[in-house]
């Protein structure tokens, strides 16, 4: 665009829809109300200065187009797909929404009450409650620590002036890319972006990863009530490596053999040979500033301690003894079709590049990822092994009856009890 603000395309004439997304680099991280990001990201399609919210959504269904606003951990984003007939139209509402949210307090009332209607119904969610704790606990005094859409109290305190001051620093305080995806007509789609959006402007630098200074020394065990329940839903893990980091393809390859899919070490021992649980999977969940590696499985509240050691037992395993030639041929193979797959649409490739635009990736990674993980060998995973899957310092989050939770967990360390606030 002629302000240096970059567009991405990624055409495929394949069908009449075009996607035009807004990326911000700035999210909840850096919010000084939990939740401001996630409700002003919501605010900004509920009426601005020529249209209220029922003119926005009459004129959008009228277009055949879909709006989409999220404030996230580390962007916020406002988009619109649409018929390309009708692109010009559909990016002159996103434009008014992105530069004219009036926030009117009307609005914010109506939204409030169902933003704390939705607060309230995840609390009753046990998965929920227990990543709740899980994160409070293993992203300690940092934002993340927090949930995303805040609580009942924090999401009452937000003013117009809150939300106001967050929009305008979408504006002037982070750096902004667009995505362009779908069916393209490059020179006029081109014009179109920049007729409306070419007051936007690129004015901050991006802080550095905080990964390592927020390290536990200690494992933390977690305990929160979901009365009268025989099931136990758990979170277990611990601070791992982010995406910018060398090892971070083998390390998704080795959590792939130990977790991270269906024939894996976890849903093997628990599943098929136990039969402790339907199901358990672990995952790195990888944001800008921090990242953890996670197990997540639902088990009986008696079987809940043995799920425990033997995930745990797992760790152990993985970070002393090389993997077996066939096991790891398996998980390449599986890597590389599951990659594949998701790379088949132009909302999966756009997706994808939304990613490493936010995390300052570069857009070779993912040839590289690919690259490093399809031509692994044991030694080259063991050493990763070693280094990432020490079962220390771990958190161990469970939800359910906290009576017989409490009994049953004291081996692995002092029961802390969770209480969410509501």
């Amino acid at each position: 665009m002629s302000n240096g603000i970059p567009v991405y395309m990624l055409p495929d004439n394949s069908q009449p829809l075009t996607r035009i997304k807004i990326g911000f680099k700035k999210g909840a991280f850096d919010e000084h109300i939990n939740g401001l990001a996630y409700f002003t990201a919501k605010m900004m399609s509920r009426g601005t200065k020529k249209r209220n919210a029922a003119k926005i959504a009459d004129e959008v269904d009228y277009l055949g187009s879909h709006i989409s606003r999220h404030g996230q951990w580390d962007d916020t984003s406002l988009g619109i797909t649409t018929l390309a007939d009708n692109f010009e139209n559909s990016v002159e509402i996103l434009s008014d929404c992105v530069f004219n949210p009036q926030f009117k307090v009307s609005e914010m009332q109506k939204y409030r009450s169902k933003h704390i209607a939705m607060i309230q119904s995840d609390l009753a969610d046990p998965e929920y409650l227990c990543q709740t704790a899980y994160n409070s606990a293993v992203y300690m005094n940092i934002p993340y620590s927090h949930s995303l859409i805040g609580s009942t109290g924090t999401i009452k305190q937000i003013t117009q002036a809150d939300c106001r001051k967050w929009h305008q620093s979408l504006l002037t305080e982070s750096n902004i890319f667009i995505i362009l995806s779908g069916y393209i007509e490059k020179d006029s789609f081109l014009s179109i972006i920049d007729k409306y959006f070419n007051s936007l402007i690129n004015n901050h630098s991006d802080t550095i990863r905080l990964s390592n200074k927020y390290e536990l020394f200690k494992t933390r065990v977690l305990v929160s009530e979901k009365k009268d329940s025989n099931q136990t839903t758990i979170r277990l893990g611990k601070i791992c490596i982010n995406k910018d980091n060398p090892d971070f393809p083998l390390f998704q390859l080795a959590n792939t053999m130990f977790g991270g899919y269906f024939l894996s070490r976890l849903n093997h021992i628990l599943r098929e040979k136990m039969g402790l649980t339907y199901g358990v999977t672990s995952y790195p969940e990888t944001r800008k500033h921090a990242a953890s590696l996670i197990v997540g499985t639902g088990v009986s509240k008696d079987s809940t301690a043995k799920s425990i050691g033997i995930i745990l037992d797992e760790m152990q395993k993985m970070s002393e003894s090389q993997v077996k030639k066939a096991e790891l041929l398996r998980a390449q193979q599986y890597t590389a079709g599951s990659f594949l797959r998701h790379i088949e649409s132009y909302q999966q490739a756009a997706s994808l590049l939304y990613a490493l635009e936010i995390n300052n990736l570069g857009h070779d990674y993912y040839d590289n990822l690919y690259r490093k993980i399809i031509s692994a060998n044991i030694e080259e995973i063991f050493e990763v092994q070693k280094k990432y899957f020490k079962p220390e310092n771990v958190v161990i989050s469970v939800t359910g009856n906290s009576k017989a939770l409490k009994k049953s967990l004291n081996e692995y360390g002092v029961i802390e009890e969770f209480v969410t606030v509501s």
